[in-house]
């Protein structure tokens, strides 16, 4: 073709906008996916639950205005609950934003097959193989029944 260079833009992003990045592409590209669910909601979970393991305390907290807000962390007493019940379906929901606004329902369907996983309760691999999340929906009661 006969092409010597190519210009290809560079963005400097920290990594709590390319969490956002990858989970809002994911929505995009993979709408319907269990797989794509579960991995970004667990990809996010553990951003931010990393992210929430260096603070002990809420004036550390404070001193980075920007995680305060990331973890939807206001005040003392959220800090406190957040630290003691840790990351979920509000704190993921709200760091999304955008077009995860109105998927709140499958952020927590997504925890709870993470923790179902976790518990040995459902086979990660096969919920991840449906073609929907209405299959991953049906085949999770039915493996409880």
């Amino acid at each position: 073709m006969g092409i010597q260079t190519i210009e290809i833009p560079i963005k400097s992003l920290d990594d709590a906008t390319m969490v956002k990045i990858m989970a809002n592409k994911n929505l995009e590209d993979w709408r319907l996916k269990p797989s794509v669910y579960n991995e970004t909601i667990l990809s996010t979970k553990e951003f931010l639950e990393k992210k929430l393991a260096r603070f002990d305390d809420w004036e550390t907290l404070c001193g980075e205005k920007i995680s305060a807000q990331q973890l939807n962390c206001h005040n003392a007493k959220a800090f406190a609950k957040l630290k003691e019940q840790g990351i979920g379906r509000w704190v993921i929901h709200n760091f999304l934003g955008g077009s995860w606004k109105k998927k709140s329902h499958i952020i927590q369907d997504a925890l709870n097959t993470i923790h179902e996983t976790k518990a040995g309760r459902i086979d990660l691999g096969a919920v991840d193989e449906l073609p929907s999340y209405v299959h991953s929906e049906t085949f999770k009661i039915l493996d409880h029944n």
